[in-house]
């Protein structure tokens, strides 16, 4: 493992927050490359429990492999000493978890909520990483209840992505 191999070369081990991020985003690597992510509650639990961000992944991870109450077990250990992020992204993940079982009015009361909550700050993230389920729940709240937050938040969502990054700069004229 990754820590064992730290430790013998007199590394410390990651911070804990470091350890879920670094988790959280191999998660979410293995997710968009077609490979299941290997995360389960019980196991990885301590680890859940020390960063929100990893915990955000594996309810993603869960629900991408059909595993609804999987996802569910991952709302009820996620850290409770959470940032104020963690938190919106905990309700956030929440209300896919409640898509996923079937309840999307409350769902959609969530998101509201939460768009109303954000919209001070211009949080717009959380929402797109939603997916195409938050996009869906984000529209809906839109029909009833639409905000200039929302609507950032859905052109943000709607915009094309230039999947074709660029690495190399083309050459100047000289």
């Amino acid at each position: 493992s990754r820590l064992r191999r730290g430790i013998q070369l007199a590394m410390p081990p990651p911070p804990p927050m470091v350890e879920g991020r670094f988790k959280a985003i191999e998660i979410r690597a293995r997710i968009a490359q077609g490979l299941s992510p290997d995360v389960w509650p019980d196991r990885d639990r301590q680890s859940l429990g020390r960063s929100w961000e990893f915990a955000a992944a594996a309810v993603t991870a869960s629900l991408s492999a059909g595993r609804v109450h999987q996802a569910r077990k991952f709302l009820q250990i996620w850290p409770w000493r959470s940032a104020p992020l963690g938190e919106l992204e905990r309700s956030l993940s929440t209300a896919l978890v409640e898509v996923a079982e079937g309840a999307t009015e409350q769902a959609g009361a969530r998101v509201a909520q939460l768009v109303l909550f954000s919209g001070a700050d211009g949080v717009i993230q959380p929402f797109l990483d939603g997916g195409d389920t938050m996009l869906e729940l984000l529209e809906e709240v839109a029909k009833d209840r639409p905000s200039p937050h929302l609507e950032v938040i859905l052109d943000r969502a709607r915009a094309p992505h230039d999947d074709q990054i660029s690495l190399v700069e083309p050459l100047s004229s000289r």
